[in-house]
């Protein structure tokens, strides 16, 4: 299971797109993932990180990366293969 956050762009219009996923080994690594490289005006975190399982390769990539960010359109492809999966509790 790795960490996954959500992410949004904004724009000066007011308007906001969402902006695929950033995915973590654990929270400590997202933690630092954003305070590291998302110091930005136009995008931004979704809420709280929720986890999710993934399949064995997508574990190893971020398991060797420590933190990967993924396209809308990425996210979407690997949710419909079911390679990432959301728990529901």
């Amino acid at each position: 299971m790795v960490q996954l956050q959500l992410w949004e762009q904004f724009f000066s219009d007011g308007s906001i797109q969402s902006d695929g996923c950033s995915l973590h080994i654990d929270k400590m690594s997202r933690d630092s993932y954003i305070t590291e490289n998302f110091n930005s005006n136009s995008e931004r975190p979704v809420g709280l990180e929720t986890e999710v399982e993934v399949s064995d390769e997508i574990f190893d990539i971020v398991l060797n990366q420590k933190n990967i960010r993924l396209s809308e359109v990425e996210l979407n492809n690997l949710l419909n293969m079911k390679i990432i999966n959301p728990i529901y509790d």
